[in-house]
């Protein structure tokens, strides 16, 4: 239709702060979602009660909710930390490719592509309360969906695997696209050069992050 902006032009009309208060407020909801509606102590009781006694057990469970609230608090610094290195480490990328844009509109941007990580919050939850009355601790802290983990057992995958797998799903994928179609109109280069460049950026970073995170499993499992 005559006059109708096209969506990336919506995208960076918005504003980022608003943007941040309300993915921070659906993040938490999320999280407190998962934690009031599946049920932890059942789960952490039945995970640690062959190798604790009934007393330590709910004296874990009792911490863990009185400290619960830092994590809600941190929420928002974790968010603008991994949105902060992500956009870093595209920026640098327009270093060394013919990729002109500000850290402003690549922080807009990267921000922006995070809704995808936001559905994948959303389904996991969906997924996971159907599943509610056979879940295991183990089961959740390894879940995660449309993801290579999903493929295999988990009881024989090598602890060091785990977060790979997980972190290689469809969602992930779904972000790179969105990254590359929002840089496609903000720099005005074809949409797969604008692939490519996510994946020789982010790709590589996130890579770089992949391996760190496996090698710390290995050396502390």
């Amino acid at each position: 239709m005559k006059g109708q902006k096209p969506v990336y032009s919506l995208v960076f009309e918005t504003n980022k702060w608003v943007f941040f208060l309300l993915y921070g407020v659906f993040f938490m909801l999320i999280s407190l979602a998962i934690k009031n509606f599946l049920p932890f102590e059942e789960m952490i009781f039945n995970s640690l009660s062959e190798q604790l006694s009934v007393k330590r057990v709910n004296e874990f469970i009792t911490s863990q909710k009185k400290w619960e609230w830092i994590g809600y608090l941190v929420i928002p610094v974790l968010l603008l930390l991994k949105w902060a290195l992500t956009t870093l480490s595209i920026y640098i990328g327009t270093v060394f490719f013919d990729f002109k844009a500000s850290f402003k509109k690549l922080f807009h941007i990267v921000m922006i592509s995070e809704i995808v990580f936001l559905a994948l919050a959303l389904v996991k939850f969906i997924w996971l309360y159907i599943h509610k009355d056979n879940l295991t601790l183990e089961y959740l802290q390894h879940f995660q969906p449309l993801a290579l983990v999903n493929l295999f057992e988990y009881g024989e995958l090598e602890p060091w695997l785990i977060y790979p797998l997980q972190a290689f799903n469809l969602f992930e994928l779904a972000y790179w696209f969105l990254l590359a179609f929002l840089l496609k109109n903000e720099t005005q280069k074809p949409f797969w050069r604008s692939f490519e460049f996510v994946l020789s950026t982010y790709g590589l970073g996130l890579l770089i992050w992949i391996v760190f995170v496996a090698f710390l499993t290995l050396n502390f499992s």
